[in-house]
């Protein structure tokens, strides 16, 4: 199991994330997705079997979270499993975190419909004091590093599930509130408006 940080920082791939300082995020780094190719981290995470296909040899032997069904994904593009790897379970439909015993570190449960949302729920589990959030930004349907070269694979457009995946937000807020972890989002011109703006040093 990882040690309690006191400062965790998720970089996910909106675009305002370096233009906030993501390359400088204090603490632990969780990087979502494409961000792990941009910025430095501790731990990898995905939900997201195209990005696990495509790209788990540059996760191979780093920390990381792999959703089941996206590890499912990568095995069919002939991946085997290391020891930093961590295979997670995932209700997509419960926006509710799921509250995994510190103690057993060999099963993970992290719900939530992305990989920002199974992000949070993992800073959730990690009990740190304050989480920075990185390129959370839900209004444009772009990365910070453009798109995925297996972008047109998409049968589905996500920039179609940002009012659903915003409305999200005010949930997961409670539950770091109740937690009494500060959660502060480092664009201040984001749509996710269910955490307060705030930047490392301020």
């Amino acid at each position: 199991m990882f040690p309690r940080p006191d400062t965790v920082s998720i970089v996910a791939c909106g675009p305002s994330a370096l233009d906030c300082g993501a390359a400088r995020a204090p603490g632990m780094v969780i990087a979502v997705n494409g961000a792990i190719d941009h910025v430095r981290y501790d731990v990898a995470l995905t939900m997201d079997g195209r990005f696990s296909r495509n790209r788990w040899q540059a996760l191979r032997g780093r920390q990381a979270f792999v959703r089941r069904s996206a590890w499912a994904h990568a095995e069919a593009a002939e991946a085997t499993p290391w020891l930093a790897l961590r295979i997670y379970d995932c209700d997509r439909e419960q926006t509710e975190f799921a509250d995994n015993d510190r103690d057993n570190a060999g099963v993970w449960k992290l719900n939530g419909g992305h990989s920002g949302y199974n992000a949070l729920n993992l800073a959730f589990n990690l009990m740190p004091r304050r989480v920075y959030l990185y390129g959370f930004d839900m209004d444009e349907p772009t990365h910070f590093f453009g798109e995925y070269p297996w972008a047109h694979e998409a049968a589905r457009n996500n920039a179609n599930k940002f009012e659903i995946w915003r409305k999200e937000m005010v949930h997961a807020s409670g539950q770091f509130r109740r937690r009494r972890i500060e959660v502060y989002n480092t664009n201040r011109l984001s749509a996710i408006k269910a955490f307060p703006h705030g930047t490392p040093g301020t």
